[in-house]
């Protein structure tokens, strides 16, 4: 809604709201089973967006414009069963209140002639509530060739979440071996026994339990951002665009400080005082005194500069550079944006299995043995490998100063535009892109992997850690030792950065890069007679480090990114057939404006070349050290790529790569393919083709009839996946699977009144 008081002052308001409601959304077609039986959960999703703006009119070269934002998506999932309080009616006792009580069981059935189990994860309760807040003001001023902005932003954001909406879950496992009969010599006859029989005698296989102490989590941050944009008219052949933005987002913080992470640095009393604990956020025992452990990053500094120039009334030269900054991290975006570095401590998690593997976990009948209830605020939670605990918790570690670091792209282009008629244009550009502090990587020992010089220990680091074997270990690599005299494990774990934990996530550690290149030559035709074309061919080069590096303590040297395809042309068309009343044929025909008048042809046509490889698979070793892939053979001299162009012959039994070329790495190696490319290898190229016809019928004045027909892959083209690239494998080298779908014709009629 406008609203206009008078020349100077106006307002703007919006509001929406949605509701969309959908239930029996997870119910498969081979797990079909009736309610209460099956995956079925009832989703609602309910967006709210509110924005008022006030706009005045200081003078005519002088305005502030001042809007607040409100947007909200709540997302309430309802678990179908919830109030039928079955496992408290079945008599099992000692479990939590909420869906391991109340809801109908999650049952899984293991073994020979098993049933179809019940429920899952797809039928669980959930809710999120995602705020956001922002109010902003912004000057805008010309004076003479100066336009002039100013503005400034604060925003609140709010990601509320219930990932166990009702504080606790439960699942059961029943086999068949709780019923399994023995031989004469005491032997188990494992094709025996029935998990349904088990389940009727109610003797568990296995069962886990989960209770919360906090039920939701509510993640908040707070970003600021000002900026000051002059475009300055030079001369009436020059424009420069001068920026500068400056953005500041503070770290995640929990709103009630229900958070904890991964110290590095303090001693752990569990393990021998070897460094690595856990603490939490706030104020209570073993806590930071802190909301947050990240630091706010204030240096994201934005520049945009740009200008344009004409050298003549034909041809104008444009150019720019900018560095923009995204949510990602401890800032927001996706990894670690609702709980941050988690909520370890705040949750107990008992599992109970079978101490033989025959006897039953336990009875319903005598129900869950008593446990722990949370919170545990202990700064040795999880610690493992001592003799005392078997097993822990992976530690989610929260990096202080990467953390707060958000991502940023810079981003240039330089190109020339020449008109070539009155409405056709000639573009052609040179756009490059770099991105640091991407998702990804890897950094040393934060990623929780053994240096690579410890592959040398070959199959020790597989072994215990025992007296002897550390003995034959150091006469590999002298000065290996226990990282603490309880240690008990074997060596790889030993070895590891913080050998007292199962894991460590550098879960903010995002340190990958990217660039892209990419010459952009671009015709752009107007309408005209008909007929408006936009087509571009584009010719590229992209580099990341992104994921699939070997290791992480090399991961620098690992570029060549398998989303290359460096050939791309596309061509959008629109034309109009100049036939019938108004145009060029048959204007004064009422037969050819019936049968040929009003009808408009459009298609868009892209084609690409085939992408790099990706990794080489390969059989082989390297615990807790990374990624490892095949080999080049060095014997091999043939061509790699064999049998012709991919899909020629019997697609089915056809091989495209000659597995000769590569062989299996030797134990404890990484390989020595590249992480993309081996060889200079590509996929098969990719092409589609999409037509639509369209004609109007005028019925009267006011009322007119549309028909459509879309036709998509219209020439129902088959364009091959990449054949498979693991050498180990039987179809190592054979194409199985299509990368497009099959043509779709599509017919529609519309009545506007």
């Amino acid at each position: 809604m406008d609203i206009n008081l008078n020349d100077r002052n106006t307002f703007f308001v919006l509001y929406s709201r949605g509701h969309r409601s959908q239930s029996n959304s997870y119910r498969g077609a081979g797990n079909s089973l009736p309610l209460p039986y099956t995956d079925t959960r009832l989703v609602n999703e309910v967006p709210t967006t509110a924005q008022l703006k006030y706009t005045f009119v200081a003078r005519p070269t002088l305005l502030n414009q001042v809007s607040f934002g409100f947007s909200r998506l709540w997302v309430p999932i309802y678990n179908a069963t919830i109030g039928g309080d079955w496992m408290n009616k079945a008599g099992v006792k000692g479990l939590p209140s909420g869906e391991a009580a109340s809801s109908f069981p999650e049952v899984a059935f293991n073994g020979p002639n098993s049933v179809t189990g019940w429920r899952g994860t797809n039928s669980r309760a959930f809710t999120e509530a995602i705020n956001n807040f922002t109010v902003q003001d912004n000057v805008q001023w010309t004076h003479g060739r100066h336009a002039v902005t100013l503005g400034l932003q604060i925003q609140r954001l709010q990601a509320n979440e219930l990932t166990n909406a009702y504080g606790s879950l439960a699942t059961w496992a029943f086999s068949n071996t709780q019923t399994e009969g023995f031989n004469a010599s005491g032997t188990a006859l494992t094709t025996t026994g029935n998990s349904y029989a088990s389940f009727l005698l109610g003797a568990v296989g296995s069962a886990n339990v989960d209770e919360d102490s906090v039920v939701g989590t509510g993640a908040r941050y707070r970003d600021y951002a000002w900026w000051v944009q002059d475009n300055f008219k030079v001369t009436s052949r020059l424009t420069l665009n001068l920026g500068l933005r400056h953005d500041i987002m503070l770290p995640y913080v929990e709103v009630k400080d229900r958070q904890s992470f991964f110290n590095p640095a303090a001693a752990n009393p569990a393990a021998g005082g070897y460094p690595g604990i856990l603490m939490f956020s706030g104020n209570g025992p073993d806590s930071c005194g802190c909301r947050t452990n990240v630091e706010t990053h204030w240096k994201n500094f934005g520049p945009q500069l740009g200008f344009a120039f004409s050298l003549d009334s034909k041809t104008v030269i444009r150019g720019g550079y900018t560095i923009m900054y995204a949510h990602r991290g401890a800032v927001g975006g996706r990894n670690g944006a609702r709980t941050g570095t988690g909520t370890l401590g705040f949750s107990a998690n008992p599992s109970y299995t079978s101490l033989d593997g025959v006897s039953p976990a336990l009875y319903w009948d005598n129900g869950i043995p008593p446990y722990q209830k949370p919170p545990f605020f202990s700064p040795t939670l999880g610690t493992a490998f001592n003799g005392i605990t078997a097993t822990g918790s992976t530690m989610q570690f929260g990096d202080p100063q990467l953390g707060g670091r958000p991502p940023y792209y810079q981003d240039w282009n330089f190109g020339i535009e020449r008109a070539l008629t009155p409405t056709t244009t000639l573009t052609v550009n040179y756009v490059g892109s770099n991105g640091h502090f991407q998702g990804g990587g890897g950094r040393s020992i934060w990623s929780d992997q053994i240096d690579p010089r410890y592959l040398a220990l070959g199959n020790l680091l597989t072994q215990q850690a025992t007296a002897a074997n550390l003995a034959s270990a150091n006469k590999i690599i002298p000065g290996i030792g226990l990282p603490y005299p309880t240690f008990t494990g074997t060596i790889s774990q030993m070895l590891r950065p913080f050998p007292q934990y199962p894991g460590v996530t550098d879960l903010w550690g995002d340190v990958a890069n990217d660039n892209y290149n990419s010459l952009q030559v671009i015709v752009n035709k107007r309408l005209s007679h008909g007929l408006t074309l936009n087509s571009n061919y584009f010719f590229s080069k992209a580099f990341s480090d992104d994921t699939g590096t070997r290791s992480a303590y090399n991961w620098k040297t690992e570029k060549a990114q398998q989303v290359d395809p460096s050939h791309n042309v596309n061509v959008l068309l629109l034309y109009a057939l100049p036939f019938g009343k108004g145009q060029r044929w048959g204007n004064s025909s009422k037969a050819a404006d019936l049968l040929a008048g009003h009808w408009q042809i459009s298609s868009i046509t892209t084609y690409r070349s085939g992408a790099l490889f990706g990794t080489i698979g390969a059989t082989c070793n390297t615990p807790s050290a990374g990624s490892c892939y095949a080999d080049y053979n060095p014997s091999f001299t043939g061509p790699v790529r064999i049998n012709g162009a991919y899909g020629s012959g019997d697609v089915r039994s056809a091989v495209y790569l000659d597995v000769n070329a590569f062989k299996v790495p030797a134990a404890f190696t990484y390989g020595t393919t590249p992480r993309t490319g081996a060889y200079n290898l590509r996929g098969p190229s990719n092409s589609n083709e999409n037509v639509s016809l369209r004609r109007d019928f005028i019925i009267r004045e006011n009322w007119k009839l549309t028909f459509v027909a879309d036709a998509l892959n219209v020439f129902n083209w088959v364009r091959f996946a990449a054949p498979n690239l693991t050498i180990t494998n039987t179809s190592f080298g054979k194409i199985t699977a299509v990368s497009n779908s099959p043509r779709v014709v599509q017919l529609s009629l519309r009545l506007t009144l």
